[in-house]
């Protein structure tokens, strides 16, 4: 049987500081910010359905520097 996985949408977002004439930035990040829940891959084996979740809501800070 084919399976077929519903499309979806993700919340990502970025935001950033870097001051003029600055060698450095500074950014907060997040992935899947509202969590939903999804599969990226679905297997069917007869009467058994399985499938592999997406990621959950990650978010970090990123500090870069130049030289």
């Amino acid at each position: 049987m084919l399976q077929s996985i519903p499309a979806h949408g993700l919340l990502n977002a970025v935001l950033g500081y870097a001051p003029p004439d600055a060698s450095w930035k500074a950014e907060l990040w997040g992935r899947n910010l509202a969590d939903k829940q999804y599969f990226t891959g679905t297997q069917d084996a007869g009467a058994t359905f399985s499938g592999q979740p997406g990621a959950p809501r990650t978010y970090g800070a990123r500090f870069t520097k130049t030289w």
